[in-house]
């Protein structure tokens, strides 16, 4: 495949385009070099809004009460922005207040339960990558299906019944491959009043001289996730903006409305070079409750170093290779990685009926989303942890392949035909070829045992149930 042309973004708002290939060429974009710089403010180190702090309260503890309580020392401080139903709040710090002070005093005050900057992360893509004008017939034939076995997966599952929550600039659900897909209604968490529709404000919000330039990225990483899965539910969760730029606090609402919404998987397109507690806290929520949560290992070329949240524990950190299995030049890589997908030179979609070519981990990320949506598929008593270990047990191992990386680019490149076949044959207890009462009967004999445990938990029980019931030879 060889680009046809990279353009500017320019304003989709302003677009009156009928036909496909002139509103193609319209929304691909060449992203600039963009990325965040750390602050020579000594109260506000690392990447973050200014003049802000985000908190996180307990159950009972009122906004009111801490305000009053700091109001001696901080009596300019006022409520910015409201999740009550989290207990989170962003809160006005303007100067002279010292957001490292206001911090310190907020976490001494009984019911706060964390404090925090505001941290600013980006999609991956939005520091380097470029869109580039593709056809349906790219999209439709590249090499990634085959290489990850979708239509043999596709024969054991299409995702139906899982939830799968995308986090992002945003969805074009206009587009015709959505056609006939189930798409929640979307919720925007970034405050500009775009909605979640994926669409461009023609203004250089951040200054790089590149205005809109991650727009299209969430119909990009959707457009994988529902041909991987075409009938798993999407939810689009726009907390990211125009510019590929989030704050913690709207990636934290985002999750938050995943998980209120019954995600199983979490699609995360955003990466930080610094770690946000109460972030962490309402990721490690959802993966308390089950929910798969992916993202993208980051596209620095770095060699061991995680940004987060690549780096939480639970996670699927998903670095890119190429069509030889090869680790993707720009894509991070190390032992936080879990998980490699293809990532370079992939197709999907754009708005405005568009598609594009793209290298990068979140592409890579939305197709372990896919494969997750997959498993929870076809094993609907899976645990997440369940899910997480079947998508990596069953991977192509790759380690060979790049010398020197053993180790760095996790359990292998993802293999969605392993991921639910592999979970068929192991319910075909007695090697007859056929999943059917013969086997559910050696498996209730095995009950309480590990001689019939098709989950890997350890013993023989209801969730091998469900395997064996789901894999049951029609």
């Amino acid at each position: 495949m060889t680009p046809l042309l990279e353009l500017r973004l320019i304003d989709l708002n302003a677009l009156s385009w009928t036909r496909r290939g002139a509103a193609a060429l319209a929304i691909a974009a060449a992203v600039a070099a963009h990325a965040g710089k750390p602050s020579s403010d000594p109260c506000l180190p690392g990447e973050a809004l200014p003049d802000q702090v985000l908190i996180e309260l307990e159950g009972s503890t009122a906004i009111a009460d801490v305000l009053a309580a700091i109001q001696p020392d901080f009596p300019t401080v006022t409520v910015l922005e409201a999740a009550p139903e989290l207990g989170y709040f962003v809160l006005a710090a303007p100067p002279p207040v010292c957001e490292l002070d206001l911090i310190a005093a907020l976490m001494a005050v009984p019911g706060v339960e964390e404090a925090d900057f505001n941290e600013i992360g980006q999609t991956s893509e939005s520091q380097s990558q470029s869109f580039f004008f593709a056809l349906e017939s790219d999209y439709s034939s590249q090499y990634a299906w085959p290489l990850l076995g979708l239509s043999e997966a596709h024969a054991v599952s299409l995702g139906e019944g899982a939830l799968v929550a995308i986090i992002d600039t945003g969805l074009d659900a206009s587009h015709p491959v959505f056609a006939g897909a189930t798409i929640l209604a979307g919720l925007d968490f970034v405050g500009d009043e775009l909605g979640a529709g994926d669409l461009g404000d023609g203004i250089d919000n951040d200054n790089d001289g590149v205005t809109d330039e991650m727009v299209g990225h969430g119909t990009f990483v959707a457009g994988l996730i529902h041909t991987i899965a075409p009938q798993a539910t999407i939810l689009p969760l726009r907390a990211i903006d125009t510019e590929g730029n989030g704050s913690a606090f709207a990636v934290a609402q985002a999750v938050g409305a995943a998980l209120a919404a019954g995600a199983d998987v979490i699609n995360l397109s955003f990466s930080s070079t610094d770690a946000n507690d109460l972030l962490s806290s309402m990721i490690e929520q959802a993966q308390s409750a089950g929910v798969v949560v992916v993202t993208a290992a980051g596209n620095s070329s770095v060699i061991g170093e995680a940004p987060f949240p690549a780096d939480m524990s639970g996670i699927l950190a998903v670095a890119a290779t190429n069509a030889k299995d090869i680790k993707a030049d720009f894509s991070n890589a190390g032992g936080f990685v879990d998980l490699s997908a293809p990532g370079v030179a992939i197709a999907s979609t754009m708005p405005a009926d568009a598609y594009a070519f793209t290298d990068g981990t979140s592409m890579a990320a939305a197709m372990v989303s896919g494969g997750a949506a997959l498993v929870r598929a076809h094993e609907p008593l899976f645990t997440g942890a369940q899910i997480r270990a079947k998508l990596k047990s069953s991977a192509v191992p790759i380690d060979a392949l790049n010398p020197g990386l053993a180790g760095k680019l996790g359990a292998g490149r993802l293999d969605l035909a392993a991921a639910v076949d592999a979970l068929t044959a192991s319910a075909d207890l007695d090697g007859d070829g056929a999943v059917n009462g013969a086997d559910l009967g050696l498996l209730i004999g095995a009950w309480g045992t590990a001689a019939a445990d098709l989950n890997g938990d350890g013993t023989t029980n209801g969730s091998d149930l469900g395997i064996l019931l789901a894999a049951w030879t029609r």
